[in-house]
């Protein structure tokens, strides 16, 4: 019995098919790519604060996950990454369309 009526799409699928779900991974990415490239080209003495655009992009679950993370680029990417798929995830559920 092969019905679609009750197929539900994975997460993937479901980001891939939403805009605004889309839309927020690129201003997420963007968020990073002007933090990689601000880290990449401070050499003032002062702090660098860039870094928390992506964090606020990713809000509410970066917050929490950066405290529990050691302190290196590639636990700060990942958990950017997590909670952006996260939040992607949820935008592309609440705008999904009910047929």
């Amino acid at each position: 019995m092969n019905s679609t009526a009750g197929h539900r799409p994975n997460p993937a699928q479901l980001v891939l098919a939403s805009r605004p779900a889309l839309a927020y991974l690129a201003v997420v990415t963007a968020a990073g790519l002007f933090t990689v490239w601000s880290t990449s080209t401070h050499d003032a003495p002062d702090a660098d604060l860039s870094g928390v655009w992506p964090i606020f992009a990713t809000l509410p679950w970066s917050l929490p996950l950066m405290t529990v993370t050691p302190e290196n680029p590639a636990a700060f990417a990942a958990v950017i990454a997590i909670s952006a798929l996260v939040n992607a995830t949820l935008i592309a559920w609440a705008t999904r369309r009910r047929s």
